[in-house]
């Protein structure tokens, strides 16, 4: 007669009970792998688990499906001495009553003598109460980890919390952190060494003007007709003032020799920029914050090429000049080209 399975008992006890392998462990928080390895034969042959463990296991799992605790241990204990006879199966026939004991003689149960005592009456011992399973210790080896607990659930009594080690990857998150910051590195690099080679393929090679006050005409200008220049004495402050300073300043280039290429103005506030003027044609510049006359390229204005017209006068740069006129400077840059032409009158030969 083969031996009754303990697993398949305790089976056949929750199929019969209605209780599903999630039921059991939803209640006390055994993962369900555990208990179909249990269920299959496979758990009490399997050294990883102690008898500590698989007595606390065979507790949780006995209350689960409404059988006692302690039928099931000594049934579990009777299994590992080989005495188990399948007292757990619910479809197993109920043990025969046991034989009545033999009459006792019959001076044992004749009435006691007068005045004797009669013998005290025992009592049944009390069977102590089924004691509560206590908490089923953390699984040393498991096929699959044990899911997180719901937010919402209450706290498991039966399980101890334990400490999760930390993951072996935690150097990952430091090379992404270094990767993203050679990247960063290099294409700051990179912006900055185009951005200077645009500034110096199209930076402007014409010198700033001095940081000074603007001459007098007279020192900057000699004032011309249209056919001959004029000398660059100073004016004194004796001499004959010239015409009120007029907003906005207007002031007309006029182009010769071969023409003005790329002669650079600025009229402020705008950004300093060449103009092409083709000889005997005139370039009309007008600002009310002033006008500088930068001259092509670096070298300045070249009176060989470039006729000034303003408010009525009518001259030639200096070699290399550059020339700010602005409404500081303005009336004493016209009162010098005023005291020009009258000195020019003056020593002009009388017909």
């Amino acid at each position: 007669m083969p031996v009754p399975s303990l697993e398949a008992d305790l089976r056949a006890a929750r199929e019969a009970a209605g209780v599903s392998i999630e039921q059991i462990q939803h209640e006390t928080r055994i993962p369900a792998d555990v208990v179909q390895r249990f269920e299959a034969g496979k758990l009490l042959s399997d050294p990883a688990f102690n008898d500590v463990y698989l007595k606390a296991f065979l507790r949780a799992y006995a209350g689960a499906v409404g059988l006692p605790p302690n039928r099931v241990v000594d049934a579990y204990t009777a299994y590992r001495a080989g005495t188990y006879r399948g007292e757990l199966n619910p479809d197993a026939p109920e043990p025969p009553p046991p034989a009545p004991e033999p009459a006792a003689p019959a001076e044992a149960t004749a009435p006691a003598a007068e005045g004797a005592a009669p013998p005290p009456a025992t009592e049944a011992p009390v069977p102590p109460p089924a004691e509560k399973a206590p908490a089923v210790a953390a699984l040393s080896r498991a096929p699959e980890p044990v899911p997180p607990p719901r937010p919402t659930a209450a706290p498991n009594e039966h399980f101890p919390k334990r400490r999760v080690a930390p993951a072996a990857s935690v150097s990952a998150p430091r090379s992404f952190d270094r990767s993203w910051g050679t990247i960063i590195g290099v294409t700051a690099a990179f912006v900055l060494a185009v951005a200077a080679i645009l500034w110096l393929l199209f930076r402007d090679a014409t010198p700033e003007p001095e940081r000074t006050e603007a001459p007098a005409a007279a020192d900057t200008a000699a004032v011309s007709d249209t056919t001959a220049g004029a000398d660059t004495t100073a004016a004194t402050p004796t001499q004959t003032a010239g015409p009120a300073l007029t907003l906005p300043i207007r002031v007309a280039v006029l182009a010769g020799g071969d023409g003005l290429q790329a002669f650079r103005a600025t009229e402020i506030p705008d950004a300093r920029r060449p103009h092409w003027v083709e000889p005997g044609e005139e370039l009309v510049l007008e600002s009310n914050e002033g006008v500088i006359l930068w001259g092509e390229g670096a070298e300045g204005m070249d009176p060989d090429e470039v006729t000034l017209r303003w408010q009525g006068f009518e001259w030639r740069p200096q070699e290399g000049q550059i020339l700010r006129i602005t409404p500081q400077n303005g009336q004493h840059l016209l009162d010098s080209l005023q005291a020009a032409g009258a000195r020019r009158a003056a020593a002009a030969p009388t017909p």
